[in-house]
């Protein structure tokens, strides 16, 4: 009889052992599906630029399927309640985009200081700092003149410039000859994102600026203060790989 009893208590625990380990399978089984369920968000398909309203960006959006999990917080399916709004600062392809990335935005330009104008130059991405240059930024003028030939030289030319305005970004076509032989005449043609910046300048630095763009390329570097500008021969093909002195 003892014997009995001890039996019935051993299946007992065993049964309770196993419903326990089903509803703990199933408890994995529910958390699993919650990591693969997805749910449709806006996603960026091309780069929107500061200050773009949010339905002129509609067009560079989509709605992709992203897994729960990974959804950023204030991720959006439409942008029709920020409709007004404009993004506060570039979204990149393949971001989810987010309510945070829209307010409001002042897009006056600001007033030229007393004593200069507002002069505007067209660069590309890289030449203006992946777009993180914005109205009120200073940045540094680096010049290369001469491009492609043995004179050719970079230099700093302008150590604290006001940036006054940022256009929207737009992509321009530029044709170059290839690495191949001059007699191929093959060329090569790509597109490259420009927009046109504002600066302001004094008469004397808008002449430089001006000839230095129509001479050759021109580089904008973001600063957090003025840089000193010591006279120097620049950098050149002769002195490309020596030592800083």
């Amino acid at each position: 009889m003892r014997r009995r009893i001890i039996l019935i208590v051993v299946s007992l625990a065993l049964a309770a052992s196993g419903t326990a380990l089903m509803f703990s399978m199933a408890g994995r089984g529910d958390a699993a599906e919650t990591k693969l369920t997805y749910r449709s968000v806006l996603v960026a398909s091309e780069r929107i630029e500061p200050g773009t309203t949010a339905r002129a960006a509609q067009a560079n959006t989509h709605l992709a399927d992203v897994p729960v999990a990974a959804i950023v917080p204030g991720a959006l399916t439409s942008l029709d309640a920020v409709g007004p709004l404009r993004a506060v600062g570039p979204i990149f392809p393949g971001e989810q985009v987010l309510a945070a990335h829209f307010g409001e935005v002042s897009t006056s330009p600001l007033r030229p200081p007393r004593g200069t104008l507002g002069l505007s130059v067209q660069l590309g991405d890289p030449q203006r700092v992946a777009g993180f240059v914005t109205p009120g930024s200073q940045v540094a003028v680096f010049a290369t003149t001469d491009v492609g030939t043995k004179s050719a030289n970079t230099r700093l030319l302008l150590s604290s410039v006001q940036v006054l305005g940022v256009g929207s970004s737009t992509v321009t076509t530029r044709t170059t000859k290839s690495n191949g032989s001059p007699a191929s005449g093959e060329t090569t043609t790509e597109q490259i994102p420009s927009a046109i910046l504002t600066l302001a300048l004094t008469v004397r630095d808008a002449e430089r600026v001006v000839f230095a763009a129509s001479q050759g390329q021109l580089y904008l570097g973001l600063l957090a203060g003025a840089l000193r500008n010591e006279p120097d021969p620049g950098i050149n093909p002769q002195n490309l790989y020596q030592s800083t002195p």
